[in-house]
């Protein structure tokens, strides 16, 4: 069944454009009114899109992703990838192993065996790969688990209760070529088989980089990329502005589509912090005013941090981010949502790390 909230997106006046122990995020039912931030050790030198990032052991794990060393993108510049695992105890970041290979751009979410790893790749292939990072006796372990059912990078996961869902992502190595996924897959922790169940898709498009997050009962889909025919008929990228609530019962689940965004917020970091009744998008992502120029020429990402109601679907803006990246995972701990290194702009990565607490 699917139905439309009657309650629309407030309109928005003004856009803005320009110890590491676990800790979930306080839900209050008053609306948060105030957000700090606080400054943590930068991934150093140049900082990473694409990362694996969760919480293990108290840790905080950075793992993968992808930069220009070397020239910039707009200059033919090389993409790298990346193999380390970082950890943060809060003072500095140390390399405490390595991924099976290189890769990056795939779904990450913290769990209670540690940091869950989902496909991801790399300059060539995509990956179905499956498996938990977790630091112990001071050392990184992987454990791993079933394949996922699909090669697939570009996707978002978020822990749901005890069942992770992981949405959208495309399975060939470009997003262009056919469409991206409107799939919807999850994982009960408390099955030891750990068997992906295909759940009922997104009703209506597909989307890579979608911005996922839960109220601990439903799961929320917000924006992302699409495809779309162009003017010349070619398939281009399109940002999405859509809200989607899937509530899990016996036969499935339902989905139902909350008010849009009053702008794209494509790509921002995920899983976004759910407080006091509101999912918090940290940083403005990306529309389609990105696109049609240079990317030398596009300007840095909106700074907006918008909370997104999860009952009525209203937006509205509550402060700004100090670094606004898309292509980032996000954290919880240290009574804090901490967003990890990231793209801060088309081709250029941010070492910076931040934490935002919401009062």
């Amino acid at each position: 069944m699917l139905r439309r909230t009657l309650t629309m997106a407030a309109l928005v006046a003004a856009m803005l454009n320009t110890s590491c122990k676990t800790s979930q995020v306080e839900v209050r039912h008053t609306k948060t009114q105030h957000v700090s931030a606080e400054a943590l050790p930068g991934l150093e030198p140049l900082g990473y899109a694409g990362l694996y990032a969760g919480v293990t052991d108290g840790l905080l794990l950075a793992a993968g992703g992808t930069n220009f060393p070397g020239e910039p993108v707009w200059k033919q510049g090389k993409k790298v990838w990346y193999d380390q695992i970082h950890v943060c105890d809060g003072k500095q970041w140390k390399v405490a192993g390595v991924l099976p290979r290189p890769m990056a751009m795939g779904a990450a979410v913290s769990i209670p065996q540690g940091v869950l790893v989902i496909g991801g790749g790399d300059e060539k292939n995509l990956f179905d790969d499956v498996f938990v990072l977790k630091h112990a006796n001071g050392k990184i372990e992987r454990e791993d688990w079933p394949a996922f059912p699909k090669k697939i990078m570009a996707s978002s996961a978020v822990l749901v209760g005890t069942r992770v869902f992981v949405v959208g992502g495309h399975d060939q190595m470009s997003p262009l070529a056919n469409g991206p996924l409107a799939d919807v897959w999850s994982l009960d922790l408390k099955d030891a088989t750990k068997q992906w169940r295909s759940e009922p898709p997104i009703p209506v498009d597909g989307r890579w980089l979608p911005t996922v997050g839960t109220d601990g009962q439903s799961l929320f889909v917000i924006s992302g990329f699409a495809r779309r025919m162009n003017a010349e008929n070619k398939p281009a990228i399109h940002c999405l502005n859509d809200v989607w609530k899937f509530t899990p019962n016996e036969t499935g689940g339902e989905w139902t589509r909350l008010a849009d965004l009053p702008r794209a917020n494509a790509a921002a970091p995920s899983p976004a912090p759910f407080v006091g009744g509101e999912l918090m998008l940290l940083g403005g992502g990306v529309d389609d005013s990105n696109f049609g120029v240079p990317m030398d020429k596009r300007p840095p990402f909106p700074s907006t941090i918008i909370a997104v109601d999860v009952k009525t679907g209203q937006s509205r803006v509550i402060g700004a981010v100090k670094s606004s990246v898309v292509a980032a995972h996000t954290a919880e701990f240290g009574k804090g949502t901490v967003v990890v290194s990231g793209e801060v702009r088309a081709g250029v990565r941010t070492p910076e790390v931040w934490r935002y607490r919401f009062d």
